[in-house]
């Protein structure tokens, strides 16, 4: 707009800006505009082209800037409610356009067809008019009382230039003719005279006035926005959160890369292929957390966005719309208003940033090896829980423990003859009987396969009860049996170690049924199946832990983990595999407060030592959020990854 429109006295177009006034599916300024429950604005023909193309259909239908739906009424788009206040917008910034002379063109007279350029405006016929219709008006008794203002009265705003929408009261829709009066304070219905006697008479009703009412609600919705400005900081701060991590993400993933050049540097060209893997493994890393931080970066622009528009949408209509048009206006905004302040930002992981190279640069005769990129810190104890005893979370030898895909963790609590399974916060659920109590694991339907000394493999549901029991062995009465490990696969068949005849079995998960032996070359105590169906089996007096391949003959031995640390022999327990297949090896040196807990690769190389000191760990797992989960002879820990 002009210099000189600038200077003009305060009007709607002062507060609103023209690119709020154009619609956001065609970017021209709104024809016949229609709010939707989320505030914003469509010209109703687009939102009707919009529904046609997409959602033909529906009776709810999304906003096509912010997603939220909005349910259609009878009239489907034309029922929606109009928003006359913008529609009095327009065609204002239209008049103060064809005003200011908008592209060239000359203000036509809209009094007479002679297209002569206009120089005044009636303010009661609401045309401009040329020099020889304002003598016309003088002359005729019928208009000479209108009043005439000059052009150049309007442009420097001594008298205000309003569009005829915004200054006319609107029509009672249930009585044409009849203009809008008081507002029904009971109903919350614009009404007219003729409703404040027949439907909204006293006593049932209370009818005040227009401006009252609008008073009343422009208070109620100014009352909402400081609430709402504090969520919206709220989520700027995480905004910022988010960038904070996603620079430091940057810069560390730069950083590692830097130390694996800086090292591959110094070496010859056959370091070139490690170099290679190390970098794809952090772009790999970098893409997945950029991913992820991506979709929060999302969801917060998007909030903001949208909480930036419905403050604009609600202070437009407190401070410039007519009492009318705001009250019409007013049920939707506020409404919008309280959704938005009861929103919370999501939460900024700082770990996401956390990555970094280490470099060993140990050289062997037939290999050099870099390091390592460290996406994770430390396992750190998250939760422990339990005592000795025999009482109600209390164990006598916690030996097996499994976690449920519902969060429940499972005990085998070997010397007080039972099961006892706990919430994922380490409270008491359900005890279930099991003669000195060897082992126990979970399957994906969140049943539990328990053994014992019985000889038999006992099944029970999501509920606890029993639904299928098997034997471990042929029937043969002179066959020894000592089942003292169980494991499931991906398929969830059925694994069971027994230790006396030094095999392993597996069964069908839905009848129990025996599928396959294996002979194996150590006496399984602990087992675990990793995603390629590998089997790790645990002995203690070996010192070892042995992966096998079922599908061999005798179960063939695909490679063996010593479990020698610093001269000493770690007597192996429990052993478990995470969602990467690497494998991790709980044990002790052979007397409480030794126990030890090491991190293998999917191949059975050593990375490090996770954790030390341990009481006397026993079988080992992970739950479905990541945590390791440790028996713990007495009581049970669980470690979180920091």
């Amino acid at each position: 707009m002009t210099s000189l429109f600038k200077n003009a006295a305060s009007t709607v177009l002062n507060k609103i800006s023209k690119e709020s006034l154009k619609c956001g599916l065609c970017q021209n300024f709104y024809f016949k505009p229609k709010i939707m429950d989320c505030v914003h604005t469509f010209c109703e023909d687009c939102l009707l082209k919009y529904r046609n193309m997409k959602y033909p259909k529906n009776t709810r239908i999304p906003c096509p800037v912010c997603g939220d739906e909005t349910e259609l009424p009878i009239g489907g788009i034309q029922g929606l409610k109009s928003n006359l206040h913008l529609s009095g917008v327009v065609e204002e910034m239209i008049l103060h356009d064809q005003l200011l002379g908008a592209k060239g063109k000359k203000l036509e007279c809209g009094g007479c067809d002679e297209n002569k350029e206009s120089v005044a405006r009636c303010m009661d016929c609401d045309h401009f008019l040329c020099q020889g219709c304002v003598e016309a008006h003088k002359r005729f008794s019928m208009i000479k009382n209108h009043v005439i203002a000059s052009l150049d009265e309007l442009r420097t705003g001594k008298i205000e230039l309003k569009s005829p929408a915004r200054k006319k009261a609107p029509e009672c829709e249930n009585h044409p003719g009849e203009k809008i009066r008081c507002f029904c304070e009971t109903c919350s219905e614009l009404i007219c005279l003729e409703c404040a006697f027949l439907g909204h008479a006293r006593p049932q009703h209370e009818s005040v006035s227009i401006r009252e009412a609008a008073n009343r609600r422009r208070q109620s919705m100014r009352d909402f926005l400081p609430k709402t400005e504090e969520v919206v900081a709220e989520f700027q701060q995480v905004q910022k959160g988010l960038n904070t991590v996603k620079n430091d993400l940057k810069i560390n993933a730069g950083d590692a890369r830097k130390s694996v050049q800086e090292l591959v540097a110094s070496k010859i060209a056959e370091l070139k292929r490690k170099e290679k893997s190390l970098l794809d493994e952090i772009d790999h890393i970098e893409k997945q957390r950029a991913q992820t931080m991506q979709q929060s970066e999302q969801q917060v622009a998007s909030f903001i966005s949208k909480a930036r528009h419905s403050l604009e949408v609600a202070r437009n209509a407190i401070e410039t719309a007519t009492d009318p048009d705001f009250l019409s206006l007013h049920p939707t905004v506020e409404r919008d208003l309280q959704n938005l302040t009861e929103k919370t930002p999501p939460q900024v992981h700082q770990k996401l940033s956390f990555l970094k190279f280490t470099g060993m640069a140990k050289e062997a005769t037939d290999q050099v090896t870099l390091g390592q990129v460290v996406k994770k810190g430390e396992w750190d104890l998250h939760m422990q829980f339990g005592k000795e005893g025999t009482g109600e979370g209390e164990f006598k030898w916690a030996r097996g423990i499994t976690a449920c895909p519902n969060g429940d963790l499972a005990v085998a609590d070997r010397n007080n003859n039972r099961v006892a399974v706990f919430s994922a916060e380490g409270k008491p659920k359900v005890t279930i009987p099991a003669t000195s109590a060897r082992n126990v694991v979970s399957d994906s339907k969140n049943r539990l396969v328990v053994i014992d000394r019985s000889g038999f493999g006992t099944i029970y549901n999501a509920e606890r009860k029993q639904v299928l029991q098997f034997p471990v062995a042929p029937n043969d009465p002179s066959t020894v049996v000592d089942p003292r490990c169980v494991a499931i696969d991906k398929e969830d068949r059925i694994y069971i170690g027994d230790f006396t005849r030094q095999v392993i079995s597996i069964y069908n998960p839905n009848d129990g049924k025996l599928e396959r032996v294996i002979q194996v070359n150590i006496k399984p105590e602990f087992i675990a199946v990793s995603n390629k169906n590998l089997v790790l089996i645990s002995n203690a007096d070996e010192a070892k832990v042995v992966a096998v391949d079922p599908l061999g003959v005798k179960g063939n031995e695909a490679f063996a983990i010593d479990t020698t640390f610093d001269g000493e022999k770690m007597k192996p327990s429990g052993v478990a595999v995470d969602t990467n297949d690497e494998i991790y090896v709980a044990g002790y040196l052979g007397y409480v407060n030794t126990g030890q807990i090491h991190h293998f690769t999917n191949r059975g190389k050593h990375i490090k030592c996770v954790s030390d000191k341990q009481y006397m760990p026993q079988g080992i797992c992970f739950n479905n959020k990541g945590m390791m989960v440790m028996a713990n002879y007495h009581s049970v820990r669980v470690f979180n990854m920091a």
